[in-house]
């Protein structure tokens, strides 16, 4: 297993390469974190400023270092242009549990690049991280997402309510959920 995560080989395909998600990325991240992609989202309030982005990434950016996440950015080969981000973050309640999260910009959605590189990226986080269970939780209404979810060889394990940071309120969220051991790799 890679010692750190700088050391750790990101998946590349024809189209697309991850990249640890940087602070330098935070002026991307702000330009294409729309309230139409935030809304799906938990933690990222829309129109974020460069700055409130950078000081989110590196937090990010430290709990890959400290082996509690894997946070990657989503970069289009042809341009080397950002266009999203793909992440798991270990349960802090229970570490064998991993929460994958992962959001494309608008104008970048509909080409099929989350399903181009999910299974490579579930392949590593589950190798980086050393979790046995992977969840992914989404808005009743978020049907795209659930479409992700069941590509990944996701099955629905229920409903419950989540505090939403970036709305500040509780919103009704179903998760999926996988193991390591039925991951098709």
């Amino acid at each position: 297993m890679p010692m750190t995560a700088s050391e750790t080989a990101l998946p590349k395909t024809e189209r697309l390469e991850l990249r640890l998600l940087h602070p330098d990325d935070a002026a991307e991240v702000s330009r294409i974190m729309t309230p139409g992609v935030s809304k799906w989202l938990s933690s990222w309030p829309a129109n974020i400023s460069e700055q409130d982005a950078r000081t989110k990434i590196s937090k990010y950016c430290k709990n890959t270092e400290d082996k509690k996440a894997l946070t990657t950015a989503i970069f289009r080969r042809e341009d080397n242009l950002f266009i999203g981000s793909l992440s798991v973050g270990l349960n802090p309640k229970d570490p064998s549990v991993g929460i994958i999260g992962y959001w494309i910009g608008e104008e970048y959605q509909g080409k099929g690049y989350l399903g181009e590189v999910l299974n490579d990226f579930v392949n590593l986080a589950f190798t980086y991280l050393g979790n046995t269970t992977l969840e992914a939780g989404a808005q009743i209404e978020n049907h795209a997402s659930f479409a992700i979810m069941k590509k990944m060889g996701m099955k629905p394990i229920g409903k419950k309510s989540i505090y939403v940071s970036s709305r500040d309120r509780d919103e009704e969220v179903l998760f999926y959920a996988m193991t390591r051991s039925n991951h098709c790799t």
